[in-house]
């Protein structure tokens, strides 16, 4: 019940910090980022699909798309830990896919496309 609540209370406040930011002059939309993740030190590309409010200095969570774009912003208010797996699918053919997942952290360092 307790880590319910202090859940939901970092989820809200993580919400309003984001609402709070929009109005920032330095708040940036583009939609190409470089960013270092925190667990290995690396640089990675990033691509803000859904126009998030985002800037230089923020801690972001990136997922990857095996499919087409490579790392995105991941649009989620809460922390989840750099996980990565590759699994198959079978899709609506019947051919079986491969799929990969990733999940990072990462700092975004500054915006590669202006």
């Amino acid at each position: 019940m307790i880590k319910k609540l202090l859940l939901s209370a970092t989820a809200v406040g993580l919400l309003m910090t984001i609402s709070c930011n929009q109005s920032n002059p330095e708040v940036s939309k583009n939609i190409k980022w470089r960013a270092r993740t925190i667990k290995k030190n690396k640089l990675v590309y990033a691509f803000n699909i859904d126009s998030l409010p985002v800037k230089a200095g923020d801690t972001v969570l990136l997922n990857y798309n095996s499919e087409s774009l490579g790392y995105y912003i991941a649009n989620v208010a809460y922390p989840v830990r750099d996980t990565a797996y590759l699994d198959t699918y079978v899709d609506s053919n019947g051919v079986e896919q491969s799929y990969h997942y990733e999940a990072i952290n990462v700092v975004l360092l500054d915006n590669s496309v202006r």
